[in-house]
């Protein structure tokens, strides 16, 4: 069922070099398994323990480095992909806070004092308190 309003546009090149390093990894993952398949199955052909180590070493060492490798090129597609979304996601919250949309937001003519710089604050003098004598009632409202 389509959806009405969302048109598919077509993939960029990013995307399409992800979905090819997927692809790619799963069917090295497949050809990892299909190895220690034929490795075990070479192995159980044979009655004699010392002619079957060949099998075992061929198929079985050449399958875990081929399945530890597609999985390994999964696991660096999926990075670069959530690389990409937060990239765009910053790029997005970068463009949203700038002075000038943060002046549109705020109201105010240059935007400096929506976004807090500190040019246009100003800072309280702060004299310092002596602390409350043991025994007494605390006076902060979180000490309450």
């Amino acid at each position: 069922m389509k959806r009405r309003g969302k048109e598919k546009k077509p993939p960029s090149g990013r995307e399409r070099q992800t979905r090819f390093a997927r692809l790619l990894g799963i069917a090295f993952c497949v050809a990892g398994f299909a190895a220690i398949a034929l490795g075990w199955a070479g192995a159980a052909r044979k009655t004699c323990v010392d002619c079957q180590i060949p099998y075992l070493i061929s198929g079985g060492a050449a399958g875990i480095a081929l399945v530890v490798f597609g999985a390994a090129m999964l696991v660096m597609a999926q990075i670069r992909s959530e690389a990409r979304r937060f990239s765009a996601r910053l790029e997005h919250m970068n463009h949203a806070f700038t002075p000038d949309v943060a002046a549109t937001i705020a109201g105010t003519p240059n935007g400096k004092a929506a976004m807090g710089h500190p040019q246009e604050q100003a800072v309280p003098a702060s004299t310092p308190t002596a602390p409350d004598p043991p025994g007494s009632e605390p006076t902060s409202w979180w000490e309450r």
